[in-house]
């Protein structure tokens, strides 16, 4: 599973940011889930920092990034949240209108050139460091996809924000099943059942009040014991998860 960010962490990193450009790219990334990107003469305009002014639709909601490889446009809303942080940047830090088109700029060294990955990631990793995190942009997209998949379970909608081409993509990188998903959706499906399709024998009774299927005896005993393992799994992790929260007390 892709590794992701503590909302409140990245809540944290966000004012941790020395400037305003740097929140507001980092609440970009946070809010809309788009890759960082970058702005090179060899890797071209991508991403986040690929856009340009005329990439900020503030009337609509919207931005839009080119997306990687196809470079199609893609358009995104963003929540309020962004805007604030985006006009102080404009007012405060890229102040007279630098000579390219790039939103964001470089504020010291290569002041007023289009920012590159390598000099944000340098930002980044500065922010990090105040609070004690190894972060990378990236982080930031995988944060964005679980939290929204697991809020709303729409897997379609999340492929479509994401910017991937095919929905399998999406599955594969943020969807985790595990036996007991399975065993809830049988569950599921047998309240959906119409019950008298067929007479259910006294022996498939057992079976049928906890699974959607007239499972034999050896498929439900592996069921079983596949959820019970997974349990006992999931209490494992949680008490791992305990004893290092409690050394970090200590």
């Amino acid at each position: 599973m892709p590794r992701r960010l503590d909302p409140g962490l990245a809540e944290k990193l966000v004012q941790a940011a020395v400037s305003w450009r740097d929140k507001a790219i980092l609440t970009l990334l946070l809010r809309t889930g788009q890759r960082i990107g970058d702005w090179s003469d060899l890797a071209g305009q991508h991403g986040v920092l690929g856009m340009t002014l005329r990439n900020f639709d503030r009337e609509r909601g919207m931005i839009t990034v080119l997306l990687k490889g196809s470079r199609d446009e893609h358009r995104v809303p963003v929540t309020d949240g962004f805007w604030p942080l985006f006009d102080r940047y404009l007012k405060e830090e890229r102040l007279a209108p630098a000579a390219t088109m790039a939103a964001w700029v470089g504020l010291r060294r290569g002041r007023g050139e289009p920012l590159s990955y390598s000099a944000f990631e340098s930002s980044l990793r500065y922010a990090a460091r105040k609070i004690g995190l190894k972060v990378h942009a990236h982080l930031f997209r995988h944060t964005l996809a679980q939290g929204m998949l697991e809020t709303t379970g729409n897997l379609k909608v999340a492929q479509e924000i994401l910017g991937h081409s095919h929905l399998s993509t999406t599955a594969d990188l943020y969807m985790h099943v595990d036996h007991n998903a399975m065993v809830e959706a049988l569950v599921a499906v047998k309240a959906a059942f119409d019950r008298e399709q067929r007479p259910v024998h006294e022996s498939e009774a057992g079976a049928l009040e906890r699974y959607a299927f007239p499972y034999d005896e050896v498929t439900v005993e592996e069921l079983e014991k596949a959820a019970t393992q997974d349990q006992s799994r999931r209490g494992e992790e949680q008490n791992v998860a305990g004893d290092i929260r409690k050394r970090k007390c200590d």
